[in-house]
């Protein structure tokens, strides 16, 4: 008999590391595209994350700012493409650049060991 385990989601929080790499990756590229359209050179602390699923600005109990730029996400979606309403490519781009930090270096989930044996 073989049993077979779904890491993502299961054994790693997966949810978790996306929205933090999520975020900063998707604000660099919101801020370059912010200075294409409006040639007005943001910082990463400018751009607030807004949470479309809570209301609320992402990890905090603020609410959004609408007069100030902003990221929305969808802190409900499985992948970064539902996570941050992005494209294809744009996903397989997040990936290449954090794919080995998420595969190598992500800690198991507590009791992981525990649900395994």
């Amino acid at each position: 008999m073989n049993i077979g385990f779904d890491l993502d989601g299961v054994f790693f929080n997966q949810e978790k590391f996306q929205l933090k790499k999520g975020s900063k990756y998707f604000k660099s590229q919101y801020i370059k595209q912010y200075y294409k359209e409006n040639g007005i050179n943001l910082k990463k602390s400018d751009v607030q994350v807004f949470d479309v699923i809570r209301g609320k600005i992402l990890d905090s109990a603020e609410k959004v700012d609408f007069t100030k730029p902003y990221l929305k996400i969808n802190s409900n979606g499985y992948g970064i493409r539902q996570v941050f309403d992005c494209s294809e490519e744009e996903e397989e781009k997040f990936w290449y650049k954090h794919m080995l930090l998420y595969a190598l270096f992500m800690p198991f989930r507590k009791d992981a060991v525990r649900v395994a044996k």
